[in-house]
C-alpha cells in the first residue's frame, strides 16, 4: 500500500493523498508509513480470530492516558514487560486467578493462569487507523461501490472466476489483460466503437488503435475461452 500510494502522489503531483483500501492490506508497518509520508490510509480492521463464547481481544479496551487495557469486567491490566522488549505485554495476575469468567478469556497454558495482552511498535499506528476508520465510514463505503463491482464483472460476466497461470509474473500478465479488456469494453459501452477510435486517430494512435480494433474482434467474443500464459 505505502508504493502504490507514493506512485499514486507522483502521478497526480500532490503532497498529500487519502488511500482507501480493504481489510487485506490492514497491516501496522505499512499503516506507519503511510502516516510518515503524509497519506492518510482509511482501511478497514480484520476482525481477531476467537473461539466461540470467548472474549474477544477487540473487547479490552486501551487506555492511552494509563498505558493499560480494561478487560470486559473492568480489571485494569498494566504493563508487566520490561522497557526493552520488543512485544509489550499487559496482565492482571490477581484478578484473573480470582476472576469467575476467566474460562472465557484464556485457554490455560501450564503454569499459566491469566490473560496476556500484547502490543507491538505498531500498535499507535493501528490505534489511528482504526479512528480514522471510525470516522469515514460512509467514505469507505463509497469505495466499496466504485471497486468490488468491477471484480464482481469480471468473475461472473466475463466468465474469468480464478487465474489460469501461476508465478508472479505471469498473473501480473493476465490480470492486466483482463483489466485492459474490461476497460476497452467499457469505454465502447459509454461512447461506442466510432468515438473510441476516432479519439485515438486524432492522436495518431496507430498502436492503440490496432489493440481495440483486435480486442473487438477477437477477446470479446472468445473471453470465457481465453487462457492467458506469459512467458518467462
Amino acid at each position: 500500500m505505502p508504493c502504490a500510494a507514493s506512485r499514486a502522489k507522483k502521478i497526480l503531483s500532490t503532497k498529500e493523498l487519502i488511500v482507501l483500501a480493504d481489510k487485506g492490506y490492514y497491516n501496522g508497518e505499512d499503516l506507519e508509513k503511510c502516516f510518515s509520508t503524509n497519506v492518510t490510509p482509511v482501511v478497514a480492521r480484520q476482525k481477531p480470530s476467537t473461539r466461540k463464547g470467548m472474549y474477544s481481544l477487540d473487547e479490552f479496551i486501551y487506555n492511552s492516558e494509563t498505558d493499560s487495557f480494561t478487560c470486559p469486567n473492568n480489571n485494569i491490566l498494566t504493563k508487566i514487560s520490561g522497557d526493552e522488549a520488543k512485544t509489550t505485554v499487559y496482565a492482571n495476575k490477581s484478578a484473573c486467578k480470582s476472576c469467575p469468567h476467566k474460562s472465557q478469556c484464556f485457554k490455560q497454558e501450564g503454569t499459566r493462569e491469566y490473560r496476556e495482552i500484547k502490543k507491538d511498535k505498531y500498535f499507535k499506528a493501528m490505534l489511528k487507523a482504526d479512528a480514522l476508520f471510525q470516522a469515514n465510514k460512509e467514505l469507505y463505503r463509497r469505495r466499496q461501490e466504485l471497486s468490488e463491482p468491477v471484480f464482481g464483472s469480471i468473475k461472473r460476466q466475463l466468465g474469468f472466476p480464478q487465474l489460469n497461470v501461476r508465478t508472479k509474473r505471469k498473473v501480473e500478465g493476465e490480470v492486466s489483460l483482463l483489466f485492459l479488456g474490461y476497460n476497452l469494453k467499457r469505454v465502447i459501452k459509454l461512447i461506442g466503437n466510432t468515438e473510441l477510435i476516432k479519439y485515438l486517430r486524432a492522436r495518431k494512435k496507430r498502436l492503440y488503435i490496432q489493440i481495440i480494433e483486435f480486442f473487438h474482434t477477437h477477446i470479446f467474443l472468445q473471453m470465457k475461452k481465453i487462457c492467458v500464459c506469459v512467458e518467462s
